[in-house]
């Protein structure tokens, strides 16, 4: 059988992919810190943005819902490139959208998926969790720093 990248088989399963991404949404609450941590982010001259496997459509939900799209300079989602993480294309694209170089740029995320992009795109990485840093059964992962509430990244930047 052929691979189906493009195609009806494709579209079908990310359909099911983002009724469960809305599932998730719809309990989904927003760490108490986290406007008051962009704001000083955003007053100290730091670019934000998102790289996302969820949708274009479940992200735009998410950003207003949480009210967030005033802190974001540049979101990417799984619609907007051709490789989804752990391909690091969606990190590249946001370091030329915002003309950073990589050693400017610090990644943050929760899982082995977003900390092996940040491995293949060569930026920092800080693991944001209650565990230790994530791995996969290929290899270990190596973080810059891991964070259990996401003011703790004013101590990194």
């Amino acid at each position: 059988m052929e691979k189906d990248t493009k195609g009806d088989l494709h579209a079908k399963a990310w359909e099911i992919v983002e009724k469960a991404e809305q599932l998730g949404y719809e309990d989904a609450e927003i760490e108490n810190d986290v406007h008051s941590t962009l704001t000083k982010l955003r007053a100290n001259n730091h670019k934000i943005a998102i790289f996302t496997n969820n949708s274009r459509k479940l992200t735009d939900y998410g950003m207003l819902k949480f009210d967030l799209n005033k802190y974001t300079e540049c979101i990417i989602t799984r619609d907007d490139v051709e490789y989804a993480k752990p391909n690091p294309e969606g990190l590249l694209k946001i370091m030329n959208y915002n003309n950073v170089s990589k050693d400017q740029t610090i990644f943050i995320g929760d899982s082995w998926l977003d900390a092996e992009t940040a491995q293949f795109a060569n930026v920092d990485f800080i693991y944001y969790g209650e565990r230790s840093a994530p791995g996969t059964c290929r290899k270990k992962i190596e973080v810059s720093k891991i964070i259990n509430k996401i003011s703790e990244v004013l101590d990194y930047v």
